[in-house]
C-alpha cells in the first residue's frame, strides 16, 4: 500500500471522532490501521474500497469501516479470509478448519428511522420515546433482501457454487448506534425475528385470573411499510432463502479493538440446502428452529464454554 495513501487513510480515521480522547482517539486509529495493513496485504476489498473508506459521507465512510471489524472479529477467531479470483462477488470467502462458507456483509443506513434516536442524549435531558423496532426491521429486512437478490445472481455467474454455503451478515450498528444492540421488538436478536417471525412479547389476560405470571412469544410473519405495502418477516419458511444458510446479525461498534464484545447472534435455516455448524462462527448466540407442523420450536445454543439454553 502506497505511502500516501495510508496516510490519508490515517487521517479518515482521526476525522471520524473528533470528540474522542485524545488517547482513546490515538488507540483507536492505531488498531484500525494495523487491520487495515493486514487488510489490504492480503489483497481483501473490492476496487472500491480505498475510495469508498476515505468518503466524507459518513454512512459510506461506516460500511467499509464495517468491512475491516468484520474481518478483524473473523481473524481474531481463527478464520481465514479469501474474496472471489476477479475480485466480483461476496464480500468474503471464510474458512475454518476443512468448512468455508461465504460472506455478504450489509451495514443498512437509518433511512426513515428519527435522527434523534441516532443520538445520545444530552445530560439531563430524559425524553420518553417509543422505539423505532418496525423502522429497524424494515432496514433489516431491505438489506436481507438486497443481498438475497445478489446471491442468486453470484449462482448464475458461477462465482458461489449452487454446493456452497452463503451466510447473509447484517450490521446494524448504524441503526442503533447509541447502544449497538441488536435486540428486536420480541427481547430476541433482530434475526431471530426475520429467520422465524417472532413477533412482540404478550401476556394473556384472564377474567378470572387476571394476567399470567409469565410473558410468550407472538408469531408475527410479516410487517407494513408505511406505504401499507407488506414486508415478509419469516424468511426461512420462503423458498427463495434456502440458498441461504443463515443469518449473522451483529453491531460492529468503534470499541472492539478494547475487548468490549460485539452484540450478535447467528440464526440457522433449517432449510438451507447447505448448512453451517452451529457454533462455527463466532457470536454470542445461536439460534436453531425445528418444524412441528403447528407450531416452530427455537432452540438458542451458545458459543463452546457457555452453558447452553433452550
Amino acid at each position: 500500500m502506497a505511502t500516501g495513501v495510508r496516510n490519508k487513510v490515517e487521517a479518515r480515521f482521526y476525522a471520524a471522532w473528533p470528540n474522542a480522547r485524545p488517547g482513546l482517539l490515538v488507540d483507536r486509529v492505531s488498531f484500525l490501521l494495523d487491520v487495515f495493513d493486514r487488510y489490504t496485504a492480503e489483497g481483501l476489498g473490492d476496487p472500491h474500497f480505498v475510495r469508498q473508506l476515505l468518503s466524507t459521507k459518513a454512512e459510506v465512510f461506516r460500511q467499509r469501516l464495517s468491512e475491516l471489524l468484520m474481518a478483524d472479529w473473523l481473524w481474531r477467531n481463527g478464520f481465514t479470509l479469501s474474496i472471489p479470483a476477479k475480485g466480483h462477488g461476496p464480500d468474503f470467502l471464510v474458512q475454518k478448519g476443512k468448512r468455508r462458507a461465504w460472506l455478504e456483509l450489509c451495514s443498512p443506513e437509518p433511512v426513515g428511522i428519527d435522527p434523534i434516536d441516532l443520538t445520545q442524549p444530552k445530560p439531563g435531558d430524559s425524553p420518553v420515546r417509543s422505539e423505532p423496532f418496525n423502522e429497524r426491521l424494515l432496514r433489516w429486512t431491505q438489506g436481507l433482501q438486497t443481498k438475497r437478490l445478489q446471491l442468486d445472481a453470484h449462482i448464475q455467474a458461477g462465482i458461489v457454487k449452487p454446493e456452497d454455503a452463503h451466510v447473509i451478515a447484517i450490521d446494524g450498528y448504524m441503526l442503533n448506534p447509541v447502544w449497538a444492540d441488536i435486540t428486536g421488538i420480541s427481547g430476541r436478536p433482530v434475526p431471530v425475528e426475520l429467520g422465524f417471525g417472532a413477533g412482540p412479547r404478550a401476556i394473556n389476560w384472564r377474567p378470572d385470573s387476571g394476567f399470567e405470571a409469565h410473558f410468550h412469544t407472538t408469531y408475527r410473519d410479516h410487517i407494513q411499510k408505511p406505504n401499507k405495502a407488506i414486508v415478509g418477516t419469516h424468511v426461512f419458511a420462503d423458498p427463495r432463502f434456502n440458498r441461504v444458510s443463515a443469518i449473522l446479525g451483529v453491531a460492529l461498534h468503534d470499541n472492539g479493538f478494547a475487548g468490549r464484545r460485539y452484540a450478535s447472534a447467528v440464526v440457522h435455516n433449517p432449510s438451507a440446502k447447505n448448512r453451517i455448524p452451529t457454533c462455527w462462527l463466532p457470536s454470542d448466540e445461536h439460534w436453531t428452529g425445528k418444524d412441528h407442523v403447528d407450531h416452530w420450536q427455537l432452540r438458542r445454543h451458545h458459543a463452546p464454554g457457555r452453558r447452553r439454553q433452550v
